[in-house]
């Protein structure tokens, strides 16, 4: 395999993990403003999946690009969402014991978690546009956990 395809499947790799964090964090954010009974936080909530929705789609669309190079042509496999998802974010997933203060700490940390993960990862590509792309989600990333903290603050 040539260089190139090596750098590809790199990638892909990153945005697949990237994919199943995003994915992680629709399912905890819509169940989060399901259970709600704050108005203000439904829509916070109802607020973050829609901007994680958001990001998966734009890393779907990337991994797309990526994975149509001739040079990974018949290499590249679909995502395994379930061996991602052991992977990354492990505790976003609240019990029914935690008070919503609990939560909203938890959703925190792995918001800046992913926000880690994205500016680790914006070094290991020479891609302006994939870049470019894992800057915004961590900017992104960062601001939902502002968002966060002001929630809980109101708390």
């Amino acid at each position: 395999m040539d260089t190139t395809a090596d750098t590809i499947l790199e990638m892909i790799k990153i945005i697949d993990t990237a994919i199943s964090m995003e994915r992680n964090a629709i399912m905890f954010f819509s169940s989060l403003a399901m259970k709600s009974d704050s108005a203000s936080k439904k829509k916070l909530y109802k607020d973050l999946t829609d901007n994680e929705r958001s990001h998966m789609r734009r890393l779907i669309d990337k991994r797309n690009e990526y994975a149509s190079h001739k040079s990974v042509d018949g290499i590249v496999g679909s995502i395994d969402y379930n061996e991602k998802m052991t992977e990354i974010r492990d505790s976003f997933n609240p019990n029914d014991s935690m008070s919503d203060e609990e939560i909203i700490r938890e959703a925190i940390k792995n918001e800046m978690k992913a926000y880690a993960f994205y500016q680790k990862k914006i070094s290991y590509t020479k891609d302006p546009s994939a870049r470019k792309l894992l800057q915004d989600l961590a900017n992104d990333e960062e601001e939902h956990a502002r968002l966060l903290k002001e929630q809980l603050a109101r708390m």
